[in-house]
C-alpha cells in the first residue's frame, strides 16, 4: 500500500495513521494542505484513486493543549500515553478519521495559518465538523470555522436536503445562532416526517443532539396538527349539519362546498387526514394546499343581485387562510441557546 507523509512538527513525537478511501477526497477550492517533509509527491492526480495510508506527524504538546479529547488519550493511564512515556514517541492509528479534514486541523492546531483554506466546500466543512466536535477542537477553530461560514452562508439552501442538514450540523458544532435558527426553520416547514436519514445516508456520523431533531419533528407536527383539524372541524361541521355556511340555509349549496371542498382536499393531500407525523407530507405542502384549495358554493354559480355578490366559498377558505396566517406567523426556528448545557 502507497504511504503518504505529513509532517507537521519535524521534531513531534506522536504520529497519527490515517487511511484514504477511494473517492473519499473531499476538495476545497483553494485547499493546499501542509505537505511537509518527506510527502510523496509522486501520486499524480491522473492515476487511479488508491487506498493508501497516510502518516502525520505531529507534536502531543500542542494536541494536548488544544484537544481534551487527546489530553485524556495522552495520560499515563491510557496505551497511547504509556507507550509515549516509554519509548518517546507513539503511533496512534485513526482509521475512521477522514485526511484531508484531520489535516486542515492539525494546519490549525500547529500554527501553519499559511496552509489553512479560507474558502471550502460544504461536504469538508461538514467533515470538518464532525472532527471538531469528535475531538473538542471548537476553541481552536473558532476563528477559522467563522470565516469558512460567512463565506458559504449566502448559498444556504432554502428546501429540505443534504446540503441543509449538513448547515443544522455545522451550525450547531460551531455555534452560529442565527444560521441555526434559519437551517432549523426551513427544516420545520419542509421536512416531510419520514426521517432524516432519508435524506443523509450517513446521518448517523452527524454530531446533532437528538433533542434538536425532535424538537424539529415536534413543531413540524404541531404546526401540521392544528391547520389540519381547523380543516377537520370545518368538513364535520357541515356534515353534521352542525354548520351552516350558506346564507340561505339550502342543502344543495352545503352539498356542494362540502364535495368541492373534500375533492379540492383529497388532490392536496390533505383529505383523508392521515395520523401524525404525517409521513411525506411537509407543512409547506398544507399551506400551500389550504391556499389552492377550490371550493364552490351554489348559490355562487345563481344568477340574482344577492347571490352574484356571494363569496364562492360562503367564507370558508377565509376561515382556513386566517388559521394558516395565525399558525404562520407563530412558526420559528429553533433557538441555540435552548439546547447548550450550561457548564
Amino acid at each position: 500500500m502507497k504511504t503518504q507523509t505529513q509532517v507537521f512538527d519535524p521534531d513531534g513525537d506522536l504520529t497519527f495513521i490515517l487511511t484514504h478511501h477511494p473517492n473519499t477526497v473531499i476538495e476545497s477550492r483553494d485547499f493546499t494542505p501542509e505537505l511537509g517533509l518527506g510527502f510523496d509527491l509522486n501520486l499524480d492526480s491522473k492515476e487511479p484513486d488508491e487506498e493508501h495510508e497516510v502518516r502525520m506527524q505531529v507534536s502531543s504538546k500542542h494536541l494536548t493543549l488544544a484537544s481534551p479529547v487527546f489530553k485524556a488519550m495522552l495520560r499515563h493511564s491510557f496505551r497511547e500515553g504509556a507507550g509515549l512515556r516509554e519509548f518517546g514517541s507513539v503511533e496512534i492509528p485513526l482509521p475512521e478519521d477522514n485526511p484531508d479534514a484531520f489535516s486542515i486541523l492539525m494546519n490549525i492546531i500547529h500554527a501553519k495559518n499559511k496552509a489553512v483554506p479560507r474558502h471550502m466546500s460544504l461536504p469538508l466543512l461538514t467533515t470538518i465538523a464532525i472532527l471538531v466536535d469528535k475531538y473538542e477542537l471548537h476553541e481552536s477553530t473558532d476563528l477559522f470555522a467563522n470565516t469558512w461560514i460567512d463565506a458559504l452562508k449566502t448559498s444556504m439552501p432554502e428546501t429540505f436536503c443534504k446540503q441543509l442538514i449538513s448547515w443544522i450540523c455545522i451550525t450547531w458544532v460551531f455555534r452560529r445562532p442565527a444560521e441555526f435558527t434559519w437551517a432549523s426553520f426551513v427544516a420545520i416547514k419542509q421536512s416531510t416526517g419520514l426521517g432524516f436519514e432519508t435524506v443523509y445516508e450517513d446521518f448517523d456520523t452527524l454530531p446533532i443532539p437528538g433533542e434538536i431533531i425532535e424538537a424539529i419533528n415536534m413543531q413540524r407536527e404541531q404546526a401540521m396538527e392544528k391547520i389540519l383539524e381547523c380543516l377537520r372541524i370545518v368538513v364535520h361541521g357541515i356534515q353534521e349539519s352542525k354548520s351552516h355556511h350558506c346564507p340561505a340555509h339550502r342543502q344543495e349549496c352545503e352539498a356542494l362546498l362540502l364535495g368541492t371542498l373534500l375533492r379540492s382536499a383529497s388532490k392536496f393531500k390533505l383529505w383523508p387526514i392521515m395520523e401524525s407525523p404525517y409521513p411525506g407530507l411537509s407543512f409547506k405542502e398544507v399551506s400551500y394546499g389550504i391556499g389552492a384549495l377550490y371550493i364552490k358554493s351554489f348559490c355562487s354559480q345563481e344568477r340574482g343581485v344577492y347571490y352574484a355578490t356571494a363569496d364562492d366559498s360562503h367564507g370558508i377558505k377565509t376561515i382556513l387562510k386566517a388559521e394558516l396566517k395565525e399558525i404562520e406567523m407563530h412558526l420559528r426556528g429553533l433557538q441555540l441557546k435552548d439546547f447548550i448545557n450550561p457548564l
